[in-house]
């Protein structure tokens, strides 16, 4: 699948820190541009459902891949693009958080890939900055 971005972000926080605020879903609207609401379980859990409320309506997304404490992966479908936001902690005392947003299209949207791609690019590229300015 195409990548959209790639970006990581050493943070003020130990990597158990960081883990905690990637997964704290009530949290997420401080450091999501576009996202009003978002609720998922309270421990993630490979196959649960997050729902969220965007400026742009409602979604969902799917937790798709998982190790505890180090790496998430959120998959959403809406219509004929398909996004996957795996987010990585490591590190110690000072974590380093890297997101890689994957952004795919289908059927005559695929043509428009590109431009879908630097959309998502320009709406989430700073999350990882965002966040370490929520840590701080």
């Amino acid at each position: 699948m195409p990548t959209a971005f790639d970006v990581s972000e050493t943070m003020p926080v130990p990597a158990d820190a960081a883990w905690s605020a990637l997964i704290d879903w009530p949290s997420a609207p401080r450091w999501m541009p576009g996202v009003e609401r978002l609720e998922g379980p309270a421990e993630p859990a490979l196959g649960a459902e997050l729902r969220l409320e965007t400026v742009r309506g409602a979604r969902r997304s799917v937790i798709s891949a998982l190790t505890p404490g180090r790496m998430v992966e959120l998959t959403s479908e809406t219509g004929p693009v398909t996004a996957v936001y795996r987010y990585e902690v490591s590190g110690g005392e000072r974590a380093t958080v890297r997101l890689v947003a994957d952004v795919a299209a289908t059927g005559p949207l695929r043509l428009l890939g590109p431009v879908i791609r630097r959309s998502v690019r320009r709406a989430d590229g700073d999350q990882l900055r965002r966040l370490a300015a929520v840590l701080a």
